[in-house]
């Protein structure tokens, strides 16, 4: 009978434990996830704009050097822009005149 109680006193999480840690994850995952995702958006328009002010740099060394004014696909026609740089263009509406 001694040994049955002496083996029933092995250290375990109690209930109120875990709860508690799930309650601490649950709080650290509602402020960290809107951040991220606020981040991604922020990334984004950033990259699009960068893009934009590239593609106007590109037809400038374009138009100096041949005298007339490309479109994006006579940009990467000619290789002054990558054909991944002409797909993002065309994936986000980019349109430079």
């Amino acid at each position: 009978m001694k040994k049955l109680i002496k083996c029933n006193n092995k250290h375990a999480f109690t209930l109120v434990e875990m709860l508690i840690v799930l309650l601490i994850i649950s709080v650290l995952s509602l402020l960290i996830i809107p951040n991220l995702n606020g981040t991604s958006s922020k990334v984004n328009e950033d990259g699009m704009v960068a893009l934009e002010q590239l593609i106007i740099s590109q037809q400038d060394l374009y138009e100096l050097r041949n005298g007339t004014r490309p479109s994006i696909q006579q940009l990467a026609d000619d290789k002054y822009i990558t054909d991944a740089q002409l797909k993002k263009a065309i994936y986000w509406g980019i349109i430079v005149e």
